[in-house]
């Protein structure tokens, strides 16, 4: 696509992408300077949490907790997203943040305190 298209091509995912990769030679060969995020800083989960209108400081920690334990920065946003459903039309609180988590079985090893 990216030849016949004359643009480049990006993927974007958590960790498992890496073994999808693994299993296609023919991209993996195909593919220049990859980049792998492994850990994500804090100021870029707060970041995200604040254009939310996250700014509580025990919710930036959870949100930081999962983001480092499985998927990056897409976990984060589908925990705050989550989150706002079970908020309804109410803010979403730590209590919802903390039940997104659970919910979406993504609780770090050694849980959330």
């Amino acid at each position: 696509m990216a030849e016949e298209g004359s643009f480049l091509l990006v993927y974007s995912g958590d960790l498992s992408l890496l073994k999808s990769v693994d299993q296609l030679p023919q991209l993996k060969r195909r593919m220049v300077r990859p980049v792998i995020v492994r850990k994500v800083p804090k100021v870029d989960v707060a970041a995200i949490a604040e254009s939310r209108g996250l700014v509580e400081a025990s919710i930036i920690d959870a949100l930081f907790k999962v983001s480092n334990a499985y998927g990056g920065l897409g976990d984060v946003v589908s925990v705050i997203s989550h989150a706002g459903l079970f908020a309804g039309k109410g803010a979403v609180g730590k209590a919802h943040i903390l039940a997104a988590i659970q919910d979406l079985k993504l609780t770090p090893k050694g849980g959330l305190k």
